[in-house]
């Protein structure tokens, strides 16, 4: 009797194992990944929206995406007068000559802008 108690226990648990087994299986290399969630930017600021600059010197600006987890938090940098004021891809401005240039940061749909008065060298 103990011996059919034993057979019965290890038949559940092959039956049980090859369960699971079929189960972790049965998911094809041809399955997609599950997909991940998509998180849009709501937003983007500056550290300043205002910058006043001497012809020739540099300054770094930050722009800042939110939320913190957007799926893609790529910045986009441009100047309106690069006579005045250029914006390399790291946002450090550098004064060109006299004028007011405006930065512009762009992500996603949103933008934020840094007005940059620049003055000229004192010789």
């Amino acid at each position: 009797m103990k011996v059919k108690k034993l057979l019965c226990v290890l038949a559940a648990a092959l039956a049980l194992c090859s369960v699971a087994l079929f189960a972790a299986c049965s998911r094809s290399e041809a399955d997609p990944a599950p997909e991940t969630e998509t998180v849009a930017v709501t937003g983007i600021s500056f550290d300043k929206t205002e910058l006043t600059l001497v012809a020739g010197g540099t300054e770094k600006l930050t722009a800042t995406v939110t939320p913190n987890n957007a799926s893609n938090k790529t910045v986009t940098w441009t100047s309106d007068d690069e006579s005045v004021a250029t914006i390399h891809p790291d946002g450090t401005v550098t004064a060109v000559g006299e004028g007011v240039a405006t930065i512009t940061a762009s992500a996603g749909t949103f933008t934020a802008t840094c007005r940059v008065t620049v003055t000229a060298a004192q010789a």
